[in-house]
């Protein structure tokens, strides 16, 4: 019986240190790779630094990376974030949703052109009803017209 017990022990703490400890490095490990992908086969430039993937004892995930950087090859459109944290939900994941708890960036700058008109119109305001953007804070440095 006791050793029915220890075998149970041995392979529940055999499964944690593979959890917390082998599975992070190896998606911090793959993020670099995944963004060479992403630069060779698109129009963008994927740059991620020092990431860092987390998991807990609870099913939550955590990532971590000093500064992401999103670019258009052809453009100047670009995203840039720094201090960037995420932590999601696992167990929803397997019905297929993304549940986040928590989400923190300390600088985000995004630089774009609009290359079409705009107009405003009386069909503005209903296509907005289906969108939905929630800003707690926003600081445009500059903005153009031309």
């Amino acid at each position: 019986m006791l050793k029915r017990i220890n075998k149970y022990i041995i392979i529940i703490i055999t499964f944690y240190i593979f959890y917390l400890g082998v599975l992070p490095l190896v998606f911090s490990g793959a993020v670099k790779g995944l963004c060479k992908n992403i630069t060779a086969k698109s129009n963008y430039t994927l740059n991620v630094e020092n990431p860092a993937f987390r998991f807990s004892i609870l099913p939550v995930a955590s990532f971590k990376a000093n500064n992401i950087t999103l670019k258009q090859k052809n453009s100047i459109d670009k995203i840039q974030i720094k201090d960037f944290k995420i932590t999601i939900r696992l167990l929803p994941l397997l019905t297929g949703k993304l549940h986040v708890n928590h989400t923190e960036a300390a600088y985000l700058n995004i630089t774009s052109v609009i290359k079409e008109n705009v107009e405003l119109d009386k069909d503005l305001f209903s296509r907005l009803e289906t969108s939905r953007i929630k800003l707690d804070s926003a600081t445009v440095n500059d903005f153009e017209i031309l």
